[in-house]
Formats: structure tokens, C-alpha cells, sequence
């Protein structure tokens, strides 16, 4: 399930994210998730799904396609089960847009290497 979606109206809209706010500076992005939403064996899915799923999705060895827009994201911080914070290095138009990203199992691919995600079962 991804953080965001485009609405029907073309806005952002909640997935998994159920409300977000902005910092005044424009480099923090808090988002409060969803805490009905399981993975498919019935593990909550949480904050620290998120920062993995970021992290992977940065790190080089993944070969993520769609890399360029994450390149602004300083760090990814889960500030408790449901909340989760994303530090940019500068604020810009698209940051909300370039979250909609489809968070996966940090339970299920942690002990896969970012190199072999690609072939995980």
C-alpha cells in the first residue's frame, strides 16, 4: 500500500498515510499512519516499514528506477509505531508527491540484501 495517492480531484490523498503536516521551513514532513493495516500474515504494518522501505529504495546496490526523486530526503525516522518523519535537505514543490511510494515488509526483507531484493521471494 503506498503512503499517498492522487484523488479523483488530482490532490494527494492518504493510503496508509492518514494525515501529514508540514514544518514551517519546509524540510520536515511528519506523517501519522493508519494502524488498521496488516500485511498479509496478519503483522501490523508501521512506521518502521516506512523508513526501511526509504532506505532501501535509496541505497545504490538496490537500483531502485525511481531514485532521483528521493535524492532530497536527509533521513527517514520513525518517531513512534505510527508516526513516521522525513528530513529534507530542501524544501520543493514535489516532496509529498515523491512519497507516494509502496511501502514493503521490513518483517518479510530485512535479511534480504539490497542487491538480491529484486529475485526475494
Amino acid at each position: 500500500m503506498p503512503l499517498l495517492q492522487w484523488g479523483p480531484d488530482l490532490r494527494l490523498e492518504g493510503r496508509l498515510a492518514k494525515s501529514w503536516e508540514t514544518s514551517e521551513d519546509g524540510l520536515e514532513i511528519t506523517m501519522h499512519l493508519r494502524d488498521d493495516v496488516r500485511w498479509h500474515d496478519g503483522v501490523p504494518t508501521t512506521s518502521e516499514d516506512v523508513v526501511f522501505t526509504f532506505d532501501r529504495f535509496r541505497d545504490p546496490l538496490l537500483g531502485y528506477p525511481d531514485v532521483g526523486g528521493l535524492k532530497q530526503i536527509e533521513r527517514v525516522t520513525a518517531v513512534d509505531p505510527h508516526t513516521v518523519r522525513f528530513r529534507f535537505r530542501i524544501a520543493y514543490a514535489d516532496q509529498l508527491a515523491n512519497l507516494r511510494r509502496v511501502i514493503v515488509p521490513r518483517h518479510l526483507l530485512a535479511a534480504t540484501a539490497s542487491g538480491r531484493m529484486e529475485s526475494a521471494p
